[in-house]
């Protein structure tokens, strides 16, 4: 009896899943990260919103500071570049970052810029306010090269599309008809997909995906990140 693996020569692919597979991680560039502690009280008291940007996010549920700060793979992770508001911008040692649009609106977005993928998962620990926390705050974003996200987008994504990046169409991220989009799940407003123009500047790279409706997975190549 002969048995064939994947990679073995002679396998042509005949007893394969023809489900589909995720992206290797092959050529993709990678940075530590943490999430920004100390916006969570600008965000929940909506500091962040000015005579210029007069219109803050409300009726918004509110949003436990451990999920808050928590980091699932496959987010999109943005920094805020307002330095007037974030004045230690000085760290060496990782990116800081959110991972989710609560109570962030789109008129805000001018103040953060894209960083990456979210690669690993992250639950920040417990902290008693006197020695801080008592674990490691740190996980892992993707830069650059091929990624795996769910097309949270409120419209179907294809190969070659230029896709951006969003703080949502609006308050409860509701789809078309008012109906909460599929892949929104219960916690904090994700930060979603656009389909977007060449030269928007939020834009995060390009689809590689054939086609990918609302709620399924989509691949994107990131374009080139600097922080």
């Amino acid at each position: 009896m002969s048995f064939y693996t994947a990679t073995d020569k002679a396998f042509d692919g005949r007893f394969t899943d023809p489900g589909y597979n995720p992206p290797q991680e092959e050529n993709i560039t990678t940075i530590n990260a943490k999430i920004d502690r100390s916006l969570y009280t600008v965000i929940s008291e909506n500091q962040l919103y000015t005579k210029e940007n007069p219109s803050p996010v409300t009726g918004e549920d509110a949003v436990p500071f451990r999920q808050w700060a928590s980091a699932v793979p496959g987010q999109l992770a943005v920094q805020c570049v307002n330095t007037i508001i974030m004045p230690h911008l000085a760290e060496e040692r990782a990116a800081v970052v959110l991972t989710n649009a609560y109570k962030l609106s789109a008129g805000v977005e001018k103040d953060f810029q894209f960083v990456g993928v979210v690669r690993t998962l992250f639950e920040p620990p417990a902290d008693n306010g006197a020695i801080g926390p008592d674990g490691d705050e740190y996980f892992t974003l993707t830069l650059g090269g091929k990624v795996q996200l769910l097309n949270n987008s409120t419209e179907m994504l294809r190969a070659g599309d230029p896709v951006s990046w969003t703080f949502g169409p609006d308050k409860s991220g509701a789809g078309v008809g008012g109906k909460r989009m599929r892949g929104m799940g219960d916690g904090p407003r994700q930060i979603l997909l656009k389909k977007c123009l060449f030269t928007d500047p939020h834009k995060i790279g390009k689809v590689t995906s054939t086609i990918a409706r609302k709620g399924a997975f989509v691949d994107i190549l990131l374009q080139a990140t600097t922080l």
